[in-house]
């Protein structure tokens, strides 16, 4: 299937069509994505993959107004340190233990599929930060105030 990586590029400012729009990139880009040599691999190691991709991209578009093609590494570093510790809930700590690999592999699609000039670096900072990472998703200093509430009610019981 040819996927045109570039559409959102083309959406000025952020509205309803555009939300609808960004829904459908994201179905489409991780099916692609799925059926890859990458994406099987990975889907191999974790069957129920493709959560932080997708996050990667809405947050990415949302929060920091980077396309996948115009997402640099300082990006994908302010998504991956910041905006997923604050905003990301997980049911086990060891949920953030498939982040990484999952990004990683869809990266090395990108890269592969779409020639996307900066997927070395941002690969070169995915593999840097993994070992911190999981502490990261889990440190109650990085949680946003919702988040902070969501993960003291489940302490609570």
């Amino acid at each position: 299937m040819a996927f045109d990586i570039h559409r959102l590029d083309k959406s000025d400012g952020y509205d309803e069509e555009v939300d609808e729009a960004l829904e459908q990139y994201v179905e489409e880009l991780m099916e692609c994505f799925i059926q890859s040599p990458e994406g099987q691999a990975h889907l191999a190691r974790d069957p129920e993959m493709g959560f932080y991709v997708s996050q990667l991209i809405l947050y990415g578009y949302r929060h920091v107004g980077a396309t996948l093609p115009r997402m640099s590494a300082s990006h994908v570093e302010e998504l991956v340190t910041e905006v997923f510790p604050r905003k990301i809930s997980l049911a086990s700590p060891d949920d953030a233990d498939d982040a990484i690999p999952e990004l990683v592999a869809f990266w090395d699609y990108l890269k592969r599929e779409h020639h996307l000039f900066q997927a070395d670096a941002i690969l070169k900072f995915l593999r840097r930060i993994e070992p911190e990472f999981k502490g990261m998703m889990n440190d109650p200093a990085r949680f946003g105030m919702a988040k902070s509430f969501f993960m003291a009610g489940r302490q609570a019981g």
